[in-house]
């Protein structure tokens, strides 16, 4: 039986404690956490930027211009150039998320067995690490599928739909609200089912009943896994977003600059994912621990 460890009515704690714990694990063993980071994280990132970064950019800017030129001119064709363009960026887009997405799994796994390490007060060595997050790759991936699809399913749904009705009626504004339910329903599924594979990393227990400890988790800390998504997500999201439009503003976001900001991120993102592995450690135990 699993049962939730309380460690505190304040809202914060259980981040405030989470942070903590990822520092000071960082601290003690930086040579583990600066490798997994430069060679999970950082080199396949750049590779991925250098190798995609052009047909997703023309996608991206051709799209803006078709969807301004739509509110124009309700009856705007795409052309077959235009098509081409849009196919191949998605194409790319495709293949910077899976292979992202596929990267990210193995580099929880590998933080998952580390932070374990600590935690048991032994000492984590970057080869067990990297053979245990092999070994748990699977079983950790099909949590993040399983919450994945759990998170999506309707607000995709409803998006895709909200868009086909608006576009059959020509009524643009249909659109956008279904846009807008589609972005409420996200946060709330990810709020609901988003802590499913720090359960699992916790309890080592499959996806149903990991997405059903997440979902009841967030049922009776609503506030406590709000915070936590808003500063582990949405904070850095936020931050780096602004920060990006402000320097597109100013005139001086050069490639250089541009690389920098990646990396910041990475290194950002990457604490996170410690601060989110903890937080399942820390907040999901088995009922025997509690008795001992």
């Amino acid at each position: 039986m699993m049962v939730f460890r309380e460690q505190s009515n304040n809202l914060f704690t259980p981040l405030t404690i989470a942070i903590s714990d990822t520092f000071l694990q960082m601290k003690a063993k930086p040579l583990i956490f600066l490798t997994v980071w430069i060679f999970l994280a950082l080199f396949p990132q750049l590779l991925l930027n250098f190798a995609f970064q052009q047909p997703i950019t023309k996608m991206v800017e051709l799209s803006y211009q078709i969807f301004e030129a739509r509110l124009n001119n309700l009856d705007f064709q795409i052309t077959e150039q235009n098509s081409r363009v849009i196919m191949s960026g998605v194409g790319a887009m495709l293949t910077v998320l899976l292979t992202s997405v596929g990267l990210v799994v193995y580099i929880y796994s590998v933080l998952g067995d580390v932070v374990s390490k600590f935690r048991k007060k032994l000492l984590p060595r970057i080869t067990q690490s990297l053979t245990e997050g092999r070994k748990q790759y699977v079983f950790l991936l099909k949590v993040v599928l399983a919450s994945a699809g759990r998170i999506l399913a309707i607000p995709m749904a409803t998006a895709i739909l909200g868009g086909a009705v608006g576009n059959l009626l020509k009524q643009p504004t249909l659109q956008y609200v279904s846009l807008i339910v589609a972005l409420i329903l996200f946060i709330i599924n990810l709020l609901r089912y988003g802590l499913a594979p720090f359960v699992h990393l916790a309890l080592g227990i499959v996806w149903r009943p990991a997405l059903a400890a997440s979902k009841n988790y967030y049922l009776t800390h609503r506030l406590v896994v709000s915070a936590l998504f808003g500063f582990a997500v949405l904070l850095p999201l936020v931050v780096f977003s602004l920060l990006t439009n402000a320097l597109l503003n100013l005139g001086v976001l050069t490639r250089a600059v541009g690389v920098v900001l990646g990396i910041l991120q990475s290194i950002l993102r990457f604490y996170m994912a410690g601060v989110l592995i903890n937080f399942g450690m820390n907040n999901f135990i088995q009922s025997a621990a509690v008795a001992e």
